[in-house]
């Protein structure tokens, strides 16, 4: 048994707290200081910027279990109270995704409890730029298990 997720809840959770308090604050200066009453666009910017925190929090977050825990022949992933198993005959397909986080995205042959194309964050590591070993261990255990 061995966890396969980096800090994807401290992630997330970070991620919005940052951006929300920065935006409220900014905000609340805007209002406070009177500066929208000459220059409209002050008011514009945290809207802005809350959308664009909006746009890349559903975009790279939303979707990412909290924990994945590979127990050899199966995959237990954890998202919210639900849980989903995952045997690796009923993986159709696993892929890596660049950036901040990376992601590794499973998609499955049927939807389960989670839904069928499950995402997780991996601990982060400093040569982004190959393709994640984990991602190359997932495909080669699923064509092991499809091949017999």
């Amino acid at each position: 048994m061995r966890k396969l997720t980096g800090s994807t809840l401290v992630q997330k959770e970070a991620l919005l707290l940052v951006s929300l308090v920065f935006i409220v604050g900014f905000l609340i200066f805007v209002l406070v200081s009177g500066v929208y009453k000459e220059n409209l666009f002050a008011l514009l910017i945290p809207i802005f910027m809350s959308v664009v925190a909006f746009i890349l929090y559903k975009r790279k977050l939303s979707d990412v279990s909290y924990e994945v825990i590979d127990y050899g022949d199966y995959l237990l992933f954890k998202k919210g109270d639900s849980s989903q198993l995952v045997d690796f005959n009923e993986i159709k397909h696993v892929y890596g995704e660049k950036g901040k986080p990376e992601r590794i995205i499973v998609e499955l042959k049927e939807s389960g409890t989670i839904g069928k194309r499950l995402v997780f964050a991996v601990p982060e590591r400093i040569f982004q730029y190959t393709e994640n070993p984990l991602v190359i261990e997932l495909r080669e255990r699923m064509e092991a298990t499809s091949k017999s």
